[in-house]
Formats: structure tokens, sequence, C-alpha cells
């Protein structure tokens, strides 16, 4: 329960009458609000007290009373004014006393700083989440589903997500509730989203995004862009057509000169992942000729002889007698399984 400040008005009439100095300075509705601590700072150690489950806000109201709210701590009611240029507060402590904060603005963020050094930066809780701000973007324009269509890496490569594993839609509701899915399966936990400054902000933490640091959607060209830890991932209304990665089963009537030709790998299974080859610059060459077959990764090429018996290329290496077997698929593709979690897929190349 909110403890009721028991000081004598004087405090509040006094507060009234230092405030009347300074306006010119700060300029009040920039101050009303509700300011939450974001980081702790005591020397070189930082802190963000979310990430602790720890909770310090402030909440000033229009007629310059107080309210302060601790996770582990009692409410405090109090008030609030301008002072030679800071923020000041006056707040009702456990006993029936009061204490002061001190609050200076610095680059649109609330700071206090201790005796000891230690500095506290409060930010200002975004208003109504759900309104435009200052951008054209109507919550028509996202409200339904967002698939995650391409995936871009640092190196400028682009992955097919289905391919590498990653099947995630982002439902975007209209009473603001966002559910990510993936892999067809709806998340445990449902978060909220908001339009803030012509983006869309989504997490799963509510508080997230009322301060602005959810996860950030851009629009871009009819898609919406989010960049996030080296990657871009690129969300779209309707799914793209990405090609299965599903092997058909291998030809059993397959013969050696079925095998003939040039082969360039073009996808690679590694523990239940799929990697594009092409994506990555991995450039893997087979060819077979009568059973003859040369597979090139570096300068250095492996040569080896075989025959096909049930369709399976059964070749040993000429230079340590290793075994490597190839098998040829009903949709014309070679398989070449390196080891118990790793699998090659050759396609053919063009003649």
């Amino acid at each position: 329960m909110k403890k009721i400040l028991a000081l004598a008005t004087a405090l509040i009439l006094t507060l009234s009458v230092l405030c009347t100095g300074a306006l010119a300075d700060l300029d009040p509705a920039d101050i009303v609000g509700t300011w939450y601590l974001s980081t702790l700072e005591f020397g070189d150690t930082v802190v963000v007290p979310a990430e602790h489950d720890m909770e310090i806000v402030f909440v000033l109201y229009e007629d310059f009373t107080a309210l302060a709210r601790a996770t582990y701590d009692e409410d405090a009611e109090g008030t609030w004014g301008i002072v030679d240029g800071r923020v000041a507060l006056i707040l009702a402590d456990e006993d029936d006393g009061y204490f002061k904060v001190t609050l200076t603005l610095i680059d649109g963020n609330l700071v206090e700083v201790e005796e000891d050094g230690t500095k506290s930066t409060y930010r200002k809780v975004v208003e109504d989440t759900s309104a435009l701000a200052a951008s054209a973007l109507e919550p028509s324009d996202i409200v339904g589903s967002w698939y995650l269509n391409v995936v871009k890496t640092d190196e400028g490569a682009d992955l097919d997500p289905v391919v590498v594993g990653l099947d995630m839609v982002m439902v975007f509701n209209e009473d603001y509730t966002a559910i990510p899915i993936m892999d067809g399966q709806p998340a445990d936990q449902f978060g909220t989203w908001a339009i803030v400054n012509g983006k869309v902000l989504a997490s799963a933490n509510e508080n997230a995004v009322e301060n602005g640091d959810g996860m950030v959607f851009t629009p871009v060209d009819g898609n919406l862009v989010v960049e996030q830890s080296g990657m871009t991932m690129i969300f779209s209304r309707e799914k793209a057509g990405a090609e299965t990665t599903g092997i058909p089963p291998v030809r059993t009537d397959s013969t050696l000169a079925d095998f003939n030709g040039t082969w360039n790998a073009y996808l690679m299974e590694l523990e239940g992942t799929w990697l594009p080859l092409d994506s990555l610059d991995l450039p893997l060459t087979l060819v077979i000729e009568d059973g003859r077959v040369t597979l090139t990764l570096t300068e250095e090429p492996l040569y080896m002889e075989g025959d096909v018996s049930e369709g399976v290329l059964t070749a040993t290496v000429v230079d340590d007698g290793s075994i490597l077997s190839f098998s040829l698929q009903v949709d014309g593709i070679i398989s070449l399984a390196v080891g118990p979690t790793t699998t090659l897929y050759f396609e053919k190349a063009d003649e």
C-alpha cells in the first residue's frame, strides 16, 4: 500500500517557493512522467537492475507530487520541484521522516550522483506506447503474421532461414500482444508490441517495450527488418516458397554411368542444421568418370576409385585406403556422408 506522507504542509510550500526561481532553466513538462532506474555505476562496475529483478521508479506528477516505488521497499509519497536547475524530491521514509533525492537532467536522463560516487541513471518511460508518435505508421500496417524469409550475415551472405533451421513467425495482434512462433510452436511466454518513433518494438517483458528496450523491427520496403547479434533478419507478410530440405530416397537402380559428370556441393547437413555452401563461399567439387573419383576442397585433390552396388558408389582413396560412399538420390543429387552427423549434397554442374 502507498504510505501517506506525514510531512507538514510547510514542506510542500517550501518546495513550491524554491521552484519559482528556476523554472526558466528546466521545463516541468519535460520532467513530468515515470522514470525508472536503468543503470547503477560503482566505479568501473555497471549494473542493470532489471537483470537482477530489481526496480526503482519515480513518478513525477503535474501537480508537483511524487511517488517512489522500489522492489524491496514500501511506496513513498512526497513532492518534487526544480531547484537551481536540478530536480529535487522530498519523500517520506518508513519511520515517518523524510529523505531528499537530487537529480540532474543529462542527455534526456535523470542522474543522481551520491557522495560515495555511486551514479544512478533514470530513463523516462515512453508514454502511450500504442500511439503513433511522429510516425505515419498505423497499427493496421503491423497487425498480422510476419514470416522470417531472409537472414543476412555481416559478411553479406543471404541464408534461407528454413535451410539453417530458423523457422520463425512473428504475430502482432490487435490488442498489442506479440506471439513469436518457432518451428510451428508458439512461445511459452507471450509478449507485447508498440509503435514508437516509426518502428515496432516487441518483447516478452512489457516494461522493456514501454521503456524502448524491446526487439526493434524497422519498416523497409514493405518488410520488417531486425538487426541483432551481427545478423539482419527480414520479415515479410508472405512466406517465401523455400524449397524443402527433405532429401529423396536413394536410387537403387543407379549404374556407374549415372554418376559420371562434374558435381558441385551446395548443401551441408551438420547435426540437424542445414547450411547452404554457396552462401558460405565453401567451394567443393566432385568429378566422376567411370568409377574414377576426384574430390576437390583445397588445392590438393583427393583421388579415389570405386564401383556401384545397389545404387551406391563405394570409392577407395588411393593414398590411404579409406572408403567413401556416394549415393544418387531419385531427384538427381549425390549425397556423401562424411561422419555420423555430417552429410554433403552435390548437384550436377551445368554442361
